[in-house]
């Protein structure tokens, strides 16, 4: 390999780590982003006028692909990029054993048995969702992994 092709994929290589690591840091799922689209799950979105989410829609990535809301909206997964917004571990899950489950960042509705009742309640202002505590709302710091269990800005609408 020549020192030029060499230095070529070195560069590649480069560009596409910082533009990666960066998209991976700023998302928050329901948020819009620099390209235009708030993602909504690993692999659905919508897209924005500004700032705001138009919700009436929702666009699916193709098959293999992640969404990210900077640069290209969706990103073949075999390039090793998480997908910014997989919320879908821990919103709505009720297993028998507990009494909450988070349905948002910020919100959670009691669990009986198997099922998640569709009442939403909210955790004060500036605490979230983390039904992995003992308490159902907490301070960002105390946080179980740092992050939200439901990565979801807004709760599901229930009819």
């Amino acid at each position: 390999m020549t020192a030029a092709r060499f230095f070529k994929y070195l560069s590649m290589a480069i560009a596409v780590t910082v533009i990666f690591g960066k998209q991976q840091t700023v998302a928050e799922c329901g948020k819009c982003g620099p390209n235009g689209v708030a993602c909504i799950s690993s692999t659905t979105y919508y897209d924005c006028l500004g700032d705001v989410p138009v919700t009436s829609y929702t666009t699916h990535c193709p098959e293999a692909t992640i969404c990210v809301s900077s640069g290209a909206i969706c990103i073949d997964a075999a390039m090793g990029v998480q997908p910014e917004c997989d919320h879908t571990g821990g919103c709505s899950k009720c297993d028998g054993n507990r009494l909450f489950t988070c349905t948002s960042r910020t919100t959670f509705a009691m669990c009986i048995g198997d099922e998640v009742k569709n009442v939403h309640h909210s955790c004060p202002p500036h605490l979230f969702c983390d039904s992995r505590n003992a308490e159902i709302c907490v301070d960002e710091c105390h946080l179980t992994f740092d992050k939200p269990e439901c990565g979801l800005v807004e709760p599901p609408s229930w009819s």
